[in-house]
């Protein structure tokens, strides 16, 4: 399981970029490409404290994996809906 996420997960890395350009150009994807992975970082902080504060209050995994699925399907929603 890690092995096939670890070469997902760099082949995703290594596509964005020329993926975000193609689709918004060159000059908006710069911009964009600074803003997602700013998010992406804030996030990566964030995310797991909040993650284990929950589970510290309610010793219980659910709510928190509630909560990051209804989070990754707003964002599916708003991305479909998104236009370049």
């Amino acid at each position: 399981g890690l092995i096939i996420t670890g070469l997902t997960y760099g082949a995703l890395i290594a596509v964005y970029p020329a993926m975000i350009s193609r689709i918004y150009g060159v000059t908006k994807g710069v911009r964009i490409y600074g803003i997602v992975f700013t998010a992406w970082g804030i996030t990566g902080l964030v995310a797991p404290w909040t993650a284990g504060w929950l589970y510290d209050r309610t010793q219980d995994y659910t709510l928190g994996l509630i909560i990051a699925g209804c989070l990754s399907l707003m964002s599916a929603i708003s991305g479909q809906k998104s236009k370049p």
